[in-house]
């Protein structure tokens, strides 16, 4: 049935993700530059270099068989342990698409998986293929239209990047899924194959007690320079932002140097007697508050901001 403005209305969601670029090197670092721009979203910074250390190599969003691996090899590519291990390694909690047990055709449900993720604020990284054989890219899903959140409909309209420019592309369920052996139809960086998907939503980070606030990180900066090729580091400014703050109460917002340090358990107290390098203290004279770090971020590293609320408060 064709769907037209006077039969359905059509709601939008648009997560505030901006674009980041990739690096080219190294069969390029797609995987990882989603990672970064989902852990901006929840407030942390993580050169594309250290997803890629992190992962023993590049970082793709399943495991890949020897031929793919090898192909990979000669551009810089390949090697690379478990994707959802690294997540959990950086911190991050997730929901990924179980590709090995999906009933056939995947897409359907995926699409749906795919809606209902962002309805709960969750960005999705996706894989799709350039054609049969070899090839794809891995790509940020950002937002969509869609008609109802309870079922499949190939005419919902995803937005994702290419990683590439800053332009947000936009795409139907109903030529985002095709066979890529067919290419009847022309996808943007690649269309999804119908039988076997592949995503992951980043949910957050790991807070086993839920005593995190929500954070958002910004850089003015879009790209970030390729130190894998000899390209010098960045300083740069990070713009804070907490949500769903209590007015009148008083918060931390605690900076980690290195994702190792950052702590996935524990209440307050707990939080602030871990390896945090500063913190700032601050009243919540509304639902959101905003902070400009006076301490720069290199790019070549790792920072992460959680913020509590003060336990010793009255």
């Amino acid at each position: 049935m064709s769907r037209s403005d006077s039969e359905q209305t059509i709601s939008s969601v648009r997560l505030d993700i901006p674009p980041r670029r990739q690096w080219a090197h190294g069969h390029g670092y797609c995987g990882e530059t989603v990672v970064q721009a989902f852990g901006l979203y929840n407030g942390a910074w993580i050169s594309q270099q250290i997803v890629r250390d992190v992962n023993k190599g590049e970082y793709l969003i399943h495991h890949v068989t020897p031929e793919d691996d090898q192909q990979r090899r000669p551009s810089g590519g390949g090697g690379g342990g478990d994707p959802l291990t690294t997540l959990t390694t950086l911190k991050f909690s997730y929901i990924a698409w179980d590709y090995q047990n999906a009933c056939q055709p995947q897409f359907p449900a995926y699409g749906l998986w795919i809606k209902q993720c962002l309805l709960q604020g969750f960005p999705v990284m996706f894989r799709t293929k350039l054609d049969q054989f070899f090839g794809g890219h891995i790509m940020p899903i950002t937002g969509i239209d869609y008609s109802n959140e309870n079922t499949f409909d190939e005419q919902d309209t995803v937005y994702y990047y290419s990683l590439f420019n800053r332009e947000i592309l936009k795409q139907p369920l109903s030529i985002l899924g095709s066979d890529p052996a067919a290419r009847r139809v022309y996808c943007s960086w690649g269309c999804v194959p119908l039988d076997v998907c592949w995503g992951i939503a980043i949910t957050g980070l790991l807070d086993e007690n839920k005593v995190c606030l929500p954070v958002r990180l910004t850089v003015a900066e879009w790209d970030e320079p390729c130190v894998a090729n000899r390209m010098a580091a960045r300083d740069m400014i990070g713009q804070v932002t907490v949500q769903k703050l209590t007015t009148g109460k008083q918060y931390i917002l605690l900076r980690y140097s290195s994702y190792v340090d950052v702590p996935i358990s524990g209440d307050e107290t707990a939080f602030l007697k871990s390896n945090y390098t500063s913190k700032h203290d601050f009243t919540a004279h509304d639902h959101i508050y905003a902070y400009t770090d006076p301490i720069a971020i290199n790019s070549n590293g790792s920072t992460y901001y959680r913020c509590i609320a003060d336990p010793l408060a009255t």
